[in-house]
């Protein structure tokens, strides 16, 4: 989190999620600037791990606190 960007880092992904459904599963909080799941250069896979940036701080404290302990099924 920098200089009016929040975010969290969301873990345990199934490698199966990609960037459209961690948009899908945080867009009901509201403003997402960005998404991103990093991939792990030595072997192409996705790391089980992605990141989700909002527009406004109120919006990611409400998406940690309603999908902490929540899994993405695909």
């Amino acid at each position: 989190m920098h200089g009016g960007n929040w975010g969290d880092g969301i873990a345990g992904l199934d490698e199966q999620v990609d960037d459209k459904i961690l948009l899908a599963a945080f867009i009901p909080f509201g403003v997402v600037k960005e998404v991103s799941i990093p991939i792990d250069a030595g072997t192409g896979k996705k790391r089980g791990f992605g990141f989700v940036e909002f527009e406004e701080a109120d919006d990611a404290a409400e998406a940690r606190e309603n999908m902490n302990s929540t899994a993405i099924i695909v």
